[in-house]
This record gives C-alpha cells, sequence and structure tokens, in this order.
C-alpha cells in the first residue's frame, strides 16, 4: 500500500505507483508523477451546481450532436503519469481521443473545474498547470467563492485567460454555447 506523504483537511497527498492508484477503484483520486491525490466528498453547493451546469452542457450538445459531455468520475489520463478526474469534459466527435471502460486516453475539447474553497488551490495550481501543458483547448474553472469563471482558451501556442462574472461569455468550442456565471448563480440559490 502506498505511504502517506502530506495530508490537508481536504486533500491526502500520497506517494504511490499506478498499480496502487488504480486500486483506489471508486475513491475519487488523481495520480501525477508518483503522487496520489484523494480527495474529500463534494459540498451540497458543488453538486448542485454540477448537475445545473453539467445538464445544461450535455442538452447543448445532444442537440447539436457535437460529442461527449462526461462527468465527475471517469478518469482523464493525458499519459502514464497524470490522470485527472475533472468536473466535466467535453469530446468532440472530431476528437482522436480514446474511451476506455474507465477513462478517457487523450486531450478533452474542454475542460470544466466547479472550484471552491477546499480546492481552490489544488485547481488553480496542479490542475491549471497539467491542464495547460496538455494543450486543452478550452479550461473553465468556476469559483464558488464569487460565483466567477476563469476562461483559459488556447490561441497558438499560448493561453488568453479571462475571468467573468456578471456577463455571459460563449465558449470557444462547444458552438453556440454560452459560460453563464450569473444566471447559474441564480440557478443555484433557487436550489439551495
Amino acid at each position: 500500500m502506498p505511504e502517506l506523504s502530506y495530508k490537508s483537511p481536504f486533500l491526502i497527498y500520497i506517494s504511490g505507483g499506478l498499480e496502487d492508484f488504480y486500486s483506489l477503484k471508486n475513491i475519487k483520486a488523481e495520480f501525477y508523477e508518483g503522487m496520489i491525490m484523494v480527495q474529500s466528498t463534494a459540498t451540497i453547493e458543488h453538486e448542485e451546481s454540477f448537475i445545473i451546469i453539467v445538464n445544461q452542457i450535455y442538452n447543448h450538445i445532444k442537440n447539436h450532436e457535437m460529442g461527449k459531455v462526461i462527468g465527475s468520475r471517469l478518469i482523464t489520463s493525458f499519459g502514464e503519469n497524470q490522470k485527472f478526474v475533472p468536473d466535466i469534459i467535453f469530446v468532440s466527435y472530431q476528437n482522436k481521443g480514446i474511451f476506455g471502460t474507465n477513462e478517457f486516453i487523450g486531450i478533452p475539447d474542454m475542460i470544466f473545474e466547479i472550484v471552491t474553497d477546499t480546492t481552490k488551490n489544488y485547481d488553480f495550481t496542479i490542475k491549471r498547470d497539467v491542464y495547460k501543458l496538455n494543450k486543452v483547448p478550452e479550461i473553465c474553472f468556476y469559483d464558488l467563492s464569487d460565483y466567477s469563471i476563469t476562461i483559459d482558451v488556447l490561441e497558438g501556442n499560448n493561453y488568453i485567460s479571462k475571468k467573468i462574472q456578471s456577463e455571459r461569455q460563449p465558449s470557444r468550442t462547444i458552438k453556440g454555447f454560452f459560460w453563464d456565471p450569473y444566471g447559474w448563480k441564480k440557478m443555484l440559490k433557487s436550489e439551495l
């Protein structure tokens, strides 16, 4: 069994290999360069946000026959040493990646993370850096502390970043879909 390396209130970092990572089975964990990150359970606000957003994205993509939208339990494998579990991924029909039984192997067209106070540092450092390193075309972070979305869009070899809070922003990879943090906040507040 892997050795505990570091523990925070909401994340446990464990040194280990791929065999250790896959042995965790139904535990939400991620693997990066010999380190396994085990996450705590999600908050009610995170899960309500997830349901609202994934349903809107899913319905848009299905109605326009654009590809697949996958939720937060499928591993996204960027390679042998980079296995992450984003909240939402979009994979277009033109994408060359491969869906396995338990993971998507390749680069999703879009990754969407719902950020809480417990995951903020991890999401905006390690995960964001890995997603950019692997050239994910569109990366979104919906921050529940202020209901803003930070959007990173790949332009050539560089990322252009924009933070929105009250306005709608068209998605670069999901044609006809708009990121709508204010609309989601209103829906979320009526649900909680």
